[in-house]
């Protein structure tokens, strides 16, 4: 037994001191990544923040320029991060934190923040648990989106604004593809022409039945690639359903589609009543011509 214990106490011994080796190298292993961690967080041009247990205990620089809070303000004891969210969105957050608390992971989604100033901010954002300091945390980057939802509000409501100009335009409005078939038209468009909008939508501007028999409208060479651009107007009659003759004074710009490529945009004004005058003014006029005496008579 004396032999035994001797030769077992440099074992135990050599064992403790390989695992306190092994411990001091995982924590400056973990000191390196936090360092390392950290100074990319800093550099970020988003928000980056650390939520252990409820607590802000780490906020980027990003996060103190733009909410307007200092660190320590961020770090004490007395704040909660819901300050920081509008009312309307308390209840993403904190369902996105709940479920963070059970374990699990959670989508990103958009919400608002209020700075300290009471500006509004629309957002972004994303987490993930992470290990913090031995403990699981929620680690979370938030992206600032208030250009961009501003933008798309601007654009919606351009879009509306030119919705409302379409259709409630005394012109006759219509969209084309490159090739000439309609993608859209306005009500104007489907009043003279006759119809419905489904039957006329798909068919190419010429062949819509529409054209006057014996007519040879220019449209039929317009809507080619290049050419708009040299004949950005035409004349076109057409016989709508209901038997009337229509003239449309046509004029054609290009336009792009949502998917990129290139679209026509026609806007016809109807001219029947002007072409009309003209007509019974060269007819008046001719008559007017027939009834004059001879002048060499006299």
């Amino acid at each position: 037994m004396g032999s035994v214990i001797p030769n077992l106490l440099p074992r135990r011994l050599i064992h403790g001191i390989h695992q306190a080796v092994e411990r001091r190298r995982a924590k400056e292993a973990l000191i390196e990544s936090e360092q390392k961690w950290r100074i990319l967080a800093e550099q970020s041009p988003n928000m980056v923040f650390v939520n252990l247990k409820g607590k802000v205990v780490y906020a980027n620089k990003r996060c103190e320029e733009i909410m307007g809070y200092k660190r320590k303000e961020f770090y004490a004891e007395d704040f909660s991060f819901l300050s920081l969210i509008a009312p309307e969105s308390i209840d993403k957050v904190k369902a996105n934190f709940n479920r963070h608390m059970k374990g699990l992971e959670a989508p990103p989604f958009e919400y608002t923040l209020v700075t300290k100033d009471g500006s509004r901010i629309e957002a972004m954002y994303s987490s993930r648990l992470i290990r913090y300091q031995g403990e699981t945390a929620i680690l979370g980057t938030i992206v600032d989106i208030t250009q961009r939802k501003r933008m798309e509000k601007a654009l919606r409501e351009s879009e509306e604004k030119f919705k409302d100009i379409f259709e409630s335009a005394n012109d006759c409005i219509v969209y084309l593809d490159r090739s000439g078939k309609i993608l859209d038209v306005n009500k104007k468009a489907v009043e003279v022409f006759g119809g419905s909008k489904k039957e006329l939508l798909g068919k190419h501007l010429t062949k819509t039945g529409v054209v006057s028999p014996g007519e040879k409208p220019e449209p039929v060479c317009v809507f080619r690639e290049g050419i708009t651009s040299r004949i950005p107007t035409f004349n076109i009659q057409i016989r709508n359903q209901s038997g009337q003759e229509i003239h449309l004074e046509c004029s054609c710009s290009t336009m792009q589609a949502d998917n990129g490529s290139n679209g026509y945009l026609v806007v016809a004004r109807n001219v029947t009543e002007r072409k009309m005058i003209e007509e019974a003014r060269r007819q008046a006029d001719k008559e007017l011509q027939k009834s004059e005496p001879d002048r060499d008579y006299w």
